[in-house]
């Protein structure tokens, strides 16, 4: 939804749930658009935090990365079984 212009400025996503499954690690990952003005407001400001020193803000720490990097070994599995579910929910909300 961030290539088409219009449809989203921002897609935030949890890694802790989505990617690494468990909870013994705290990532989230933007997928900034930059055909909005909001978007590329956001990427330039991540892109200074990026540059900062200041690990509270410019990134993941080393534990929490090696965390969802081991823990996402499994992610295809068990993003089938969201994806299956998803579909499940969808068709059960149209129908109510």
């Amino acid at each position: 939804h961030t290539q088409q212009p219009g449809l989203a400025d921002v897609i935030c996503t949890s890694l802790t749930k989505l990617v690494s499954g468990r909870g013994d690690a705290i990532a989230g990952s933007c997928v900034v658009s930059p055909h909005t003005t909001a978007g590329r407001w956001m990427q330039s400001d991540l892109q200074q935090a990026q540059n900062c020193h200041d690990i509270t803000v410019s990134g993941l720490f080393c534990a929490d990365a090696l965390a969802v990097l081991r823990n996402s070994v499994d992610f295809p599995e068990r993003n089938a079984k969201i994806n299956q579910t998803c579909e499940i929910m969808a068709d059960w909300l149209e129908d109510h």
